[in-house]
């Protein structure tokens, strides 16, 4: 296809700077968009609030590296054996229920747990066990929500709606750790639980009363496991969802892990408490609005390879600067690099993937782009938090992060072969990331 992705079409000359400011926040200009941005918002910092408390609940049940491994692992690995499936029932079912139904299992969990850690009956294997359930409504919710962007936005504004979700997800990361920090260290880590229980109310109301505005082309209703293998088919064939692909997988394995390695850092390491950890959280935060907001402004599809490559590399070199780190502030200052690189990979690589995917198949693409970033992470939690038992926190981050930096430079060699193959397949060089009207 020359000159459309994924069946948009697209101009033919450059936007302007002011265009492209524009661009980055013209999916706000649909109120099906509008309410359901500020909903997630709302609910993005409640999840924040309980990763924070949750992570520290189980570091004081256990101090243990392994364990903080074991239940990222729990709640992330439904996600590598059902989100292929996912993608195929997104392409099938009105997503705003889909959504809602998994948003609502989401919520009665959080709920659960506040019940448990008010009545002091929380455990390790209890946290287990919800983090299993969590992880199988994340399977379906992360492929719907994704898919969702085109229907509420419109294939002329997906990209634009994509960042400014990634920019919602992180800027609640500026609020929801450093009150979380504050609540667990005052009340406990119940009411963090309770308050993202409420969180969820939001996205459920808005997902079951928003009309979309854009009707998705109609879905080949193959065999399940047919139509999973022609999403399969097509993530290869694409030459850049192809190179896409493994370096995900790559920072999902060896760099994400830093994320449940945190609180042990946090406690362990820079000998902080609650607080640090929530602070160190919102340091990563705003480093991830500012990398979404710059990948949000990006016009020229060109350049959206380019900013990938930079994203990995500069995540994994803030990495490598964490684990060597021993001080507080030195951490803390290297955070928001770790963001700014973190959010420059996924939302590059989530728009590069979408807007090559023609959208009667954009459920099930988008599944495997799923299905690698999160899937992966759990066996990467485990794998990272054994090796940190071993040999410290410290220097299991700061490997993750050189591993990370490497596949980085990998792409930026491969970047000459894939603009080459641009001319005949996918988007013709040059080409705008989504079309003004």
């Amino acid at each position: 296809m020359n000159g459309t992705a994924g069946g948009v079409a697209l101009p033919a000359q450059p936007m302007s700077r002011g265009a492209a400011r524009r661009h980055a926040l013209r999916a706000l200009r649909h109120p099906g968009y509008r309410a359901y941005f500020f909903a997630q918002a709302l609910s993005f910092a409640g999840t924040w609030m309980q990763n924070v408390a949750q992570g520290w609940l189980v570091f004081r049940l256990t101090g243990s590296s392994l364990l903080l491994g074991s239940v990222s692992f729990a709640s992330q690995i439904p996600t590598l054996l059902l989100a292929p499936f996912a993608g195929v029932l997104a392409d099938r079912v009105p997503l705003t229920r889909m959504v809602a139904a998994t948003q609502a299992v989401l919520g009665a969990l959080a709920l659960a747990m506040a019940v448990l850690v008010f009545t002091d009956t929380v455990s390790v294997p209890w946290i287990l066990a919800l983090s299993v359930v969590g992880g199988i409504a994340s399977a379906f919710d992360l492929p719907a929500r994704q898919t969702l962007l085109v229907e509420l936005a419109g294939p002329e504004d997906l990209s634009s709606a994509i960042a400014l979700s990634s920019t919602a997800t992180n800027a609640a990361r500026l609020v929801g750790p450093a009150v979380a920090g504050v609540l667990v260290a005052t009340l406990g880590e119940g009411v963090c639980f309770l308050l993202n229980a409420l969180t969820f109310l939001a996205p459920i109301v808005v997902a079951l009363v928003v009309k979309p505005r854009h009707v998705r082309a109609p879905a080949h209703h193959e065999p399940p496991l047919a139509a999973l293998r022609s999403g399969l088919r097509y993530a290869v064939q694409a030459p850049h969802t192809r190179a896409v692909l493994p370096v995900v997988a790559i920072a999902s394995f060896l760099a994400f892990p830093y994320l449940p390695m945190l609180p042990l850092f946090a406690g362990g390491v820079l000998r902080g408490g609650p607080e640090l950890l929530g602070w160190l959280n919102v340091a990563v935060g705003i480093g991830s609005v500012a990398g979404a907001l710059a990948v949000a402004a990006l016009v020229d599809r060109s350049r959206l390879l380019p900013r990938l490559a930079f994203g990995l590399v500069l995540y994994g070199a803030g990495l490598v600067g964490l684990g060597l780190s021993r001080d507080a502030a030195l951490s803390l200052a290297v955070m928001p690099l770790v963001g700014f690189g973190m959010l420059s990979l996924l939302s590059s690589a989530n728009t590069v993937v979408q807007t090559d995917t023609p959208e009667s198949m954009r459920g099930r693409v988008m599944s495997l782009y799923t299905t690698v970033l999160v899937g992966l992470f759990p066996l990467g939690a485990v794998a990272c938090g054994a090796i940190a038992d071993a040999i410290g926190v410290g220097p299991t981050i700061a490997f993750g992060g050189a591993a990370t930096a490497v596949s980085g430079l990998w792409l930026w060699r491969r970047l000459p072969l894939l603009r080459a193959r641009r001319g005949g397949e996918g988007l013709p060089a040059g080409a705008p990331v989504s079309a003004g009207t």
